[in-house]
């Protein structure tokens, strides 16, 4: 008997946001993944990054909406990413195989850091140079399954803007990222 094909409903398989995540014990919302606006937002407080949820996942609208507001820990996105079919409950992502459910509740936190202000106060000006971790801007790419990056850099709080670009259509993304330098010495 041919297996059925089950039609992929959740976040676009390749999309890892977790790796984005804090581990920091002491600032745990950052090990969460924040739900806001049609966005879905992760920072280890090294970059961030803004994902357009309708670009990441097949999630309809009402369903993105449904997200607004709710908190997602890194760990359990990671198992979620791996399902075919997820439903959106108000408790969380319930993932669906042919024997089981698995309830992956949202996290209760009362605020996420103010990381939209970051992107509106974000300027383009020329930088003579800034030192980055490259591993910082790949997990930016990786989370959002981009191949190529713009970067755009701002004189005021040097961080870098990241824009990607979509692999099939080769078209810009909705999605944004800030990628943070490293602090070092001048030479």
């Amino acid at each position: 008997m041919k297996k059925k094909k089950v039609e992929r409903h959740n976040f676009n398989k390749r999309i890892a946001l977790h790796l984005v995540c804090s581990m920091d014990q002491l600032r745990v919302v950052m090990q969460c993944i924040y739900f806001k606006d049609g966005y879905a937002y992760a920072s280890n407080g090294h970059v961030l990054i803004k994902a357009n949820m309708s670009e990441i996942s097949s999630f309809s609208d009402a369903e993105i909406s449904n997200l607004d507001g709710k908190f997602l820990h890194g760990d359990s996105f990671k198992e979620i990413v791996k399902c075919d079919v997820v439903k959106i409950s108000g408790d969380g992502f319930i993932c669906s195989n042919r024997y089981s459910e698995t309830l992956y509740r949202f996290v209760e936190h009362k605020k996420y850091p103010n990381a939209e202000k970051l992107f509106a106060d974000h300027k383009n000006n020329a930088l003579n140079k800034i030192c980055c971790n490259p591993l910082l801007l790949y997990s930016l790419q990786k989370a959002v399954n981009s191949s190529t990056v713009r970067l755009e850099f701002n004189q005021d709080n040097l961080a870098v803007l990241v824009r990607f670009v979509n692999q099939e259509s080769g078209e810009y993304m909705k999605s944004i990222g800030l990628w943070m330098p490293t602090l070092l010495l001048d030479d």
